[in-house]
């Protein structure tokens, strides 16, 4: 039902309902698991929103999000809802939650071969960086543990 009205016309609903899916993750936590998909997907159609506000409180919700849900879960959500997105600012905002989630989650992790995790980002990461918007290139550069991954895919890729 949150996921229709973060889409409504009128911005008062819409800015509404993303606050009221931020504080559904920040209070249900690992609860939220099973709607992690649906709700990312539609959080991050609206980092395309020109209105500055919901753009922030959408910003706010994903970073909770990231922050109490399970963070494979939360990553394959913005694999599947903003890797592939046209939208320049879209692309952005996941990589700028993915890279909150690699320094989460450790490179180590990411790269240890396990298979629910290194065969989705490793390609993700060699993805990002070699986007067309610059913005989406510097997110990437300015954070270390995303750095380093990206560091071993190029190897891993190249060997």
């Amino acid at each position: 039902m949150y996921t229709l009205q973060v889409l409504n016309l009128r911005s008062g609903v819409s800015r509404m309902a993303v606050v009221s899916l931020r504080e559904l993750y920040s209070s249900l936590q690992k609860g939220m698991d099973q709607e992690v998909e649906a709700t990312a997907k539609v959080l991050l159609h609206k980092a395309a929103e020109s209105n500055a506000f919901i753009r922030q409180d959408m910003d706010t919700a994903l970073d909770s999000m990231v922050q109490n849900c399970t963070p494979i879960r939360s990553m394959n959500a913005l694999l599947a809802g903003g890797l592939c997105n046209l939208n320049a600012a879209v692309r952005k905002c996941t990589a700028r939650h993915l890279a909150t989630l690699v320094e989460k989650i450790g490179a180590g992790r990411l790269l240890s071969g396990a298979k629910d995790v290194t065969p989705r980002i490793i390609p993700a990461v060699s993805k990002l960086a070699q986007d067309s918007s610059q913005e989406t290139k510097l997110v990437l550069g300015s954070e270390r543990e995303f750095y380093k991954a990206y560091s071993v895919s190029q190897i891993v890729i190249f060997c």
